[in-house]
């Protein structure tokens, strides 16, 4: 009997076709394996942060330090160079924001302030709200501002107040929404696996996925388009994204 020593073309197709249909089934999983991998991580990065944030209110007779980067003292990271966007920044910018900022004594560790899933250039991909510790708030005027706290002792429930945010795009200075309006500030911050994770006053973290499919829709558009989709009336995303920054909706 002859031996066959090859597939023949018919055997190899079948064969590519069976591996190529387990790819197409194991790589979707492992893509969204690999992106909860880099969720833990971040709101692990967010629980230090915000214990970080504690320890500080502790040692300044429990007030605030700043959200407003470039803006005030005491800021919890400072604005380096404010000249250009945070994006251009230079390795040594991106350091010296974080090492001179209000919370560096307390985590020493530059990794905490930048989630995994960040761009290849950034170093901090947490931004703030402006409803704790802004103070030169009483310099603005308008109803998109609500009250801003300044001690912990003036926080009501601190387990549904914002600290910080996975933004993954840091604005010049804080992450908001509108207090008075339905209408977003800046775009939602869409991140792992259309959802974001936030810190709070409390020090947990939470990851919320995003339910209103206007929210992912308006967060990857030009700056421009979006300007003109702020407004975004009952959106359970907003909404919520409103009383975690504000405290209330108003007025």
């Amino acid at each position: 009997m002859k031996k066959r020593d090859a597939f023949t073309l018919i055997e190899l197709l079948v064969v590519i076709a069976i591996i190529a249909l387990l790819l197409a089934i194991v790589l979707p999983s492992l893509r969204l394996a690999k992106e909860a991998g880099k969720r833990v991580v971040c709101m692990s990065n967010q629980r230090q942060l915000s214990l970080a944030w504690t320890l500080y209110n502790e040692s300044n007779d429990g007030k605030f330090c700043s959200p407003g980067p470039g803006l005030e003292d005491e800021t919890w990271i400072t604005w380096a160079n404010s000249a250009v966007w945070p994006n251009h920044w230079s390795p040594d910018e991106w350091e010296e924001s974080i090492i001179e900022g209000a919370l560096w004594p307390y985590t020493q560790d530059k990794d905490v302030y930048r989630c995994p899933a960040g761009e290849k250039n950034e170093q901090i991909t947490y931004a703030s709200f402006p409803s704790i510790g802004w103070r030169t708030r009483k310099a603005y005027t308008g109803t998109q501002y609500g009250e801003v706290e300044y001690k912990m002792s003036e926080v009501s429930q601190p387990s549904t107040r914002g600290v910080y945010i996975d933004e993954g795009r840091l604005t010049p200075d804080f992450y908001m929404v509108h207090y008075a309006e339905e209408q977003w500030i800046d775009q939602p911050a869409v991140r792992h696996n259309e959802g974001v994770t936030i810190s709070f006053a409390d020090a947990h973290a939470d990851y919320w996925k995003w339910q209103d499919t206007r929210t992912k829709e308006i967060s990857q558009m030009e700056w421009d388009d979006f300007v003109n989709a702020r407004v975004s009336t009952d959106n359970d995303d907003l909404f919520k994204m409103r009383r975690t920054v504000w405290g209330k909706i108003g007025p």
